[in-house]
């Protein structure tokens, strides 16, 4: 600033020596003359006009900056994704038992790489004389060999990858296609060059390029955010990836199970909201009362806005409960929509295993989904004819399928992961399965062994020894997308008290707060680490504390939101080693160094009196929690 506050304080002393003694008006002094009040006026407009500059050339330069990092990120995020869409564009073939190290006759058996060839094996020519021959055959014992029947054409060998299963050279490497259209099969040269060395072949790539997108995309969420900040309004403090990975959790139709957990203290409990409910006899454990929970305390008001917004409608439902320790109130809400999905487009893959009848894809207004897939297989000697693949977060899902005519069904795997972990009769006669044409919505329950977290699930038809033409025709995919919320808020809780009686490893007897099958944890603790009789005393020491509560294994591979409570009226330095605002500073630190999420519920008070929105200067009225739930949902939604 040209005038600094320190000149313009000078002026005012000066144009005010006559009326002003030690800050008391002289009595029978004149006023200043406006000559010299004038100046002191154009003083500060220029100090405030600086000013204003200033910070508006601060500002405007931290925007041009984040944009910047933005344009940049975006840049490197266009380039891996344009490597991502390079390898997934990709056709995956079926796997071959063994790949050639020369030239070889393309008839009867023979030994290639340490493979014996029998008949029907699946094997990769890349090293002919005459390269026109190269490509993806099946072996004849007796015969000439036949190129594999998904990859004969122009259209399935372009981009063509294959993974060999066997072999003392090529066995565990993949190997892909580098010839460019046009191409003529017999005709144009065929080159195959190696995409991969390790075990899981093509997938490893894809899973390193994913990784690389899936940061790249936080980075530019997280600069993105950063120059929304002023206008935002949302107080999240440090934006990662939990909170938008449930988002797109509670919006995926493919995730089947969403559980979130609210770990805290009286506040999380539910104090100082209406209609609490008893809050004894208590010792701080999980076997504690819990609120009721029709009172507006702020956890319940997310439960109910996560019901209405993302499992309300038809096929909905509600089941509140407690927790099994506890004897009073309702710490657990359950809520379910079915959602009943096609299984071939969007994030489903439909191929052919072997099978060599096309699969049909039939509109027709009796089914669920007023579609039916057909998956017909017509080879005896092939036991798995097509495979459904999609992506899955939960434990249970129905397969709907419709059955024209006796003896024409089949059984059907299911992997996760790739691992068989069932084996289904979807014939007549079982699982409650009866010969009905008319009947496009026939149920098969599916339960899976073990909940799955962002795994892979793939149903692969099957014939198990049957003979003759055999079909599964699947008319939708029913998924019971369920929505759990636990409110684990113990009162008077500590970070180590919290740790001690309701975290992995307690003594108590009455479970962990953080089930195995929940995944998001909402985690607002700190107001009672203030007090002198946590020893020792001292914010440093709330910092240890915090660090070892989330090193607890119970929040293992758990998406973790930390939240910072909001201010309280009592500082006194004889009751409280620290301050609330150093909470806050410790929560923001541990955030940072940890990369989690932190929702601020203490800045959205700013400017407010204690009376205005706590019972008693420390827990939140119906205001405050109202407050405090319209902060989360507002977090949860900008994600």
């Amino acid at each position: 600033m040209e005038n600094s506050m320190g000149q313009i304080a000078d002026a005012f002393r000066h144009a005010f020596r006559d009326f002003v003694t030690d800050g008391v008006p002289a009595s029978g002094k004149n006023n200043p003359a406006k000559s010299e009040i004038r100046p002191i006026g154009q003083m500060i407009e220029q100090a405030i006009g600086d000013g204003t500059g200033n910070v508006d050339a601060k500002v405007e330069a931290e925007r041009e900056a984040r944009e910047q990092a933005v344009s940049d990120l975006e840049a490197a995020d266009a380039a891996l994704s344009a490597r991502i869409d390079a390898v997934q564009g990709a056709q995956r073939k079926e796997p071959v038992t063994f790949a050639t190290t020369g030239n070889i006759t393309l008839s009867g058996s023979q030994t290639i790489d340490g493979v014996g060839t029998g008949n029907g094996q699946r094997g990769l020519v890349m090293n002919q004389t005459n390269a026109a021959q190269n490509g993806i055959y099946v072996t004849n014992s007796s015969g000439a060999w036949t190129r594999a029947t998904d990859a004969d054409t122009e259209a399935e060998l372009l981009g063509a990858m294959v993974y060999v299963t066997g072999g003392a050279v090529n066995g565990g490497l993949a190997f892909g296609l580098a010839t460019k259209e046009p191409i003529v099969v017999g005709t144009t040269d065929l080159l195959f060059v190696q995409t991969s060395g390790d075990p899981e072949g093509l997938a490893g790539a894809v899973s390193d390029l994913e990784d690389a997108v899936t940061a790249s995309t936080d980075e530019i969420e997280t600069a993105r955010r950063g120059t929304q900040t002023l206008a935002s309004g949302i107080e999240v403090a440090i934006p990662g990836r939990a909170l938008r990975r449930l988002k797109e959790a509670v919006s995926d139709p493919l995730t089947q199970y969403v559980g979130i957990v609210a770990i805290g203290d009286s506040i999380t409990w539910g104090s100082g909201a209406s209609n609490p409910g008893t809050s004894t006899p208590r010792d701080g454990t999980l076997a504690d009362p819990r609120a009721n929970y029709d009172s507006p305390n702020f956890v319940n008001l997310l439960k109910r806005y996560l019901q209405e917004t993302y499992r309300s409608g038809p096929g909905s439902s509600e089941s509140i409960g407690n927790w099994p320790a506890s004897p009073s109130g309702q710490s657990d809400a359950l809520y379910q929509k079915i959602s009943a999905v096609y299984p071939r487009y969007g994030k489903f893959t439909v191929s052919n295993l072997g099978a060599t009848a096309p699969i049909s894809n039939q509109q027709d207004s009796r089914s669920p989904t007023y579609m039916v897939l057909g998956l017909p297989h017509n080879i005896p000697g092939q036991d798995y004819g097509h495979q459904i693949a999609f992506p899955f977060t939960g434990s249970m899902f129905t397969l709907s399928v419709r059955i024209t005519q006796a003896d024409l069904s089949m059984f059907f795997d299911v992997l996760v992961n790739d691992v068989v972990v069932q084996t289904v009769n979807a014939q007549e006669g079982n699982n409650g399965l009866v010969v009905d044409a008319g009947n496009f919505d026939q149920q098969i329950p599916i339960t899976l062994p073990a909940m799955v977290h962002d795994g892979v699930v793939k149903i692969r038809t099957k014939r198990n020894g049957l003979s003759g033409n055999r079909y599964l025709n699947v008319t939708a995919l029913r998924i019971p997308r369920r929505l759990s919320v636990r409110n684990q808020g113990i009162n008077g809780a500590t970070t180590v008290s919290y740790l001690a009686n309701n975290m992995a490893g307690n003594p108590n007897g009455h479970g962990v707060a953080v089930p195995a099958s929940d995944r998001f944890v909402f985690i607002q603790l700190g107001v009672n680490d203030r007090g002198r009789g946590v020893r020792p005393n001292g914010v440093n020491q709330f910092y240890e504390n915090l660090n070892a509560l989330l090193d607890n294994a119970a929040l293992d591979s758990k998406e973790v939101i930390l939240m910072i409570s909001n201010p309280v009226e009592n500082e006194d330095p004889a009751t409280y080693s620290f301050t609330q605002q150093e909470v806050r500073n410790v929560i923001y630190q541990v955030g940072r160094e940890r990369d989690v999420d932190v929702i601020d519920n203490y800045a959205i008070f700013r400017g407010m009196d204690f009376e205005e929105y706590t019972t008693d200067g420390l827990h939140p009225n119906d205001l405050g929690h109202s407050m405090i739930a319209e902060n989360v949902i507002r977090a949860i939604e900008g994600a």
